[in-house]
């Protein structure tokens, strides 16, 4: 009974969402968003109503007006430029993943991969078996990065040849 009087009704909850949108997008906290909207959907489902969580409801407004700016929010560390890299060669474990790429923490590996999947660059897939297994692979959308990274490839190996004078 408890949990039942915490659940919004729909009119609560549409009221708390329209005073989000006027929240300025910069003070936005993806932590705090992501289980106010699942909030919001559960409140909703609870009286018998849709709402579709799409975690591009957060991006949209996001995404800078210059394309390069936009690449470089969602692919713009050393770490998802990593992964990305790792992840055209083939599907690939976490620990895989982390061997792979020097220097990397465990924690910071699972940010990134996290804000990756958010992003739809990259998907998981878990099995079930014991031990747990999870994949990770490009999505159709990341594998669309492929020739951006040919091109930085190419662009580095240039670089490389010319800086040790061959």
């Amino acid at each position: 009974m408890a949990a039942e009087s915490r659940i919004s009704t729909p009119s609560t909850v549409r009221r708390r969402l329209k005073a989000l949108d006027r929240i300025p997008i910069e003070r936005f906290n993806r932590a705090y968003m992501i289980p106010a909207l699942h909030e919001a959907g559960m409140a909703l489902a609870a009286h018998g109503q849709d709402f579709t969580f799409d975690a591009s409801m957060l991006t949209k407004e996001e995404l800078p007006a210059c394309p390069v700016a936009t690449i470089v929010k969602l692919i713009g560390n050393k770490w998802k430029l990593l992964i990305i890299r790792n992840l055209l060669g083939g599907t690939q474990r976490f620990n895989e993943m982390r061997r792979t790429i020097p220097g990397i923490s465990q924690k910071v590996l699972t940010d990134n991969l996290r804000e990756l999947e958010h992003d739809e660059l990259i998907v998981r897939k878990v099995y079930a078996e014991v031990p747990p297994r999870v994949e990770y692979s490009l999505s159709e959308m990341g594998t669309t990065l492929k020739p951006v990274f040919d091109s930085m490839q190419a662009w580095g190996e240039n670089y490389q040849a010319i800086v040790r004078g061959e």
